[in-house]
């Protein structure tokens, strides 16, 4: 074992041997699943430099295979290594919240859903579907569309939710530009859901606007009336 005084020193996957992960920084867990540096830059300085550059980890597990794969030090092999380990952390959160009463528990399905579309360029509508426990029993995504907006038609909606066998349903999309207030589309396409689902007899029980920070719900506003 090395002396206390030089720990310091250690590369991260020795320390986190000696000292237990949970000690490294971001950038010495980075360097663990990167590996290897490049000509005159070591591992840790890839890293270091990377987060730098994404500003953190939630910008860098937001990005895909080509915008990773532009950032000088980062191969494909690389690139598809912090894409997989992303999509895992994604995949694990979401099983925790499966058949759980998510009306009752906001804050881990909106850290869910600020982690998987809040930091998108692209704005990504979905659908949670509930069963009567308010249970989430699954979810879609329904559309992907420009920095700006998506177009949703609730037919669309409605044709999922009768597949997952779902009695009510919770809206979810993102801004990318990261302000979560709803715009005058936002408020008019939620109450046009909203009639329909009624008509269906599926309920909209909230509309939740995520960025990667933040998120706006109806529900609590008083706006699903």
């Amino acid at each position: 074992m090395p002396e206390k005084n030089d720990t310091l020193k250690l590369m991260p996957r020795e320390k986190a041997i000696s000292q237990g992960i949970s000690v490294l920084s971001d950038e010495e867990l980075l360097a663990i699943i990167l590996k290897t540096g490049y000509k005159n830059k070591n591992v840790l300085e890839l890293s270091r430099d990377l987060l730098e550059k994404t500003e953190g980890l939630a910008g860098l597990t937001s990005l895909d295979f080509l915008s990773l794969t532009n950032f000088k030090g980062i191969s494909k092999a690389k690139a598809l290594e912090i894409m997989a380990i992303n999509e895992l952390c994604l995949r694990m959160s979401y099983e925790k919240l499966q058949y759980r009463d998510i009306l009752s528990n906001p804050k881990e399905v909106t850290d869910w859903l600020k982690h998987k579309i809040g930091l998108k360029q692209q704005e990504h509508f979905m659908v949670l579907f509930l069963n009567k426990k308010n249970y989430l029993i699954g979810y879609r995504m329904i559309y992907i569309g420009n920095s700006v907006s998506v177009d949703v038609n609730p037919k669309d909606i409605f044709k999922e939710a009768l597949v997952a066998g779902a009695t009510g349903i919770i809206l979810v999309h993102n801004h990318p530009s990261q302000n979560v207030e709803p715009s005058k589309k936002d408020v008019s396409t939620t109450k046009r859901i909203i009639s329909s689902g009624e008509m269906m007899g599926i309920p909209v029980l909230d509309h939740l606007i995520v960025s990667g920070y933040d998120y706006f719900s109806f529900k609590n506003m008083g706006l699903m009336k």
